[in-house]
């Protein structure tokens, strides 16, 4: 059996004869169980890769393809992205697309043509994505919304990351599922106990926030920024701890002059294991994303009984209390919600809560629901 993974968002990092993905190797690990495995995604030649993982390339083949995301790319590479795509579809039995993707209707267009089966996977809101990158983003946005759309219209079976969220804003006529692709490893109740004392030793005024993204504006970094300075006006000296990799000159510069730079800590691109070290430490994390499929990180720091706030954006209200959600921008509303979870009372129902919650998504469990749907697939598509 032939299965064909397709995604040209996810861009791979080759060093020498070495292909780089963070977390690519987990999302390939569910679909190599079922077949040969053919892999389409973009690529790019670098000396030194940004990621740690290195791929096992042992377990699938590469088909390399463009992501037509420029109007020079949608010229110059369509006609050879569908060459690549048409041949990797007939040669295929089952067919799996991340979306959305720039390719997502060109493989859906071939997969009819052979009469090959395909799911859709749905990680992501493009309409929310381009609106908050830029200018241009917005302009393009209402085309990728309604791409999108369309395509899940005429999709017969899809599994979505959220929920709720996602099915509403891009429903499937068909069979589908939510089915998050955070998985957590299950945590001892120690956790929580441990969390509970820290709580009980906490200086309410003195806490230590944080927030695991990129360095990029549609990240949302900014507002907590600008929530230290009106805390501080308050007397509130709390410290924003980032962890992620990108530049840091423009989150930098505002800190300075809103008088909060020594408030402000950048720790860089960190190992898993070091991230987790770091969310035992912090008191609340924050989520300020302004777009967001089911948020990985978010859901990660929950699992450590990390009271959290969030933007109302995407799967977060999936995750987060309604009492801890805020409006994307609003820095001021940002810190009257860490004000008021930072009362001993909120820290440690919001601990409880998100712990709780976090148990939802731990890898057995979601393992088994996704191959049962997958495996449900493969077996009426025979």
């Amino acid at each position: 059996m032939k299965i064909l993974f397709v995604y040209s968002e996810l861009v791979v990092e080759i060093v020498g004869n070495r292909y780089h993905h963070n977390f690519l190797n987990d999302i390939l690990d569910r679909y190599s169980k079922y077949g040969e495995l053919t892999v389409c995604t973009s690529a790019i030649e670098v000396e030194s890769s940004k990621h740690r993982e290195i791929l096992n390339t042992q377990d699938f083949n590469f088909r390399f393809i463009t992501k037509e995301n420029t109007l020079k790319t949608r010229f110059f590479d369509r006609n050879r992205n569908k060459k690549a795509l048409e041949q990797a579809v007939k040669e295929s039995d089952y067919i799996f697309i991340h979306v959305p993707c720039t390719v997502q209707n060109i493989v859906a267009n071939f997969a009819k043509k052979f009469n090959k089966p395909y799911m859709a996977l749905v990680v992501g809101c493009p309409w929310d994505a381009l609106w908050h990158h830029s200018l241009k983003g917005r302009l393009v946005a209402p085309l990728y919304y309604l791409s999108l759309k369309r395509f899940m219209s005429k999709t017969s079976t899809a599994m979505y990351v959220t929920r709720s969220f996602l099915q509403k804003r891009y429903p499937c006529k068909g069979l589908s599922i939510g089915c998050s692709d955070v998985e957590l490893p299950a945590n001892n109740r120690s956790v929580l106990t441990n969390r509970i004392s820290k709580i009980s030793n906490n200086n309410a005024t003195h806490l230590s926030l944080a927030t695991i993204g990129a360095l990029i504006k549609v990240k949302g970094h900014i507002d907590v920024i600008k929530a230290l300075s009106i805390l501080k006006k308050d007397g509130y000296l709390f410290y924003y701890h980032i962890i992620g990799g990108g530049d840091k000159t423009f989150l930098e510069n505002l800190a300075i002059k809103l008088d909060v730079a020594d408030q402000v800590i950048f720790h860089g691109v960190l190992p898993h294991n070091k991230i987790f070290e770091l969310l035992t430490d912090i008191d609340i994390y924050i989520q300020p994303s302004k777009t967001e499929g089911l948020c990985r990180a978010l859901a990660e720091a929950m699992s450590m009984a990390c009271p959290a706030i969030a933007t109302n954006v995407g799967g977060n209200p999936e995750l987060v209390n309604s009492k801890w959600l805020y409006q994307s921008g609003n820095s001021k509303m940002l810190a009257t919600q860490i004000k008021g979870l930072s009362e001993k009372h909120n820290l440690l129902t919001a601990a409880n809560e998100n712990y709780t919650t976090a148990q939802s998504y731990q890898a057995d469990l979601l393992n088994k629901r996704r191959n049962e749907f997958i495996s449900s697939f493969i077996e009426e598509n025979k």
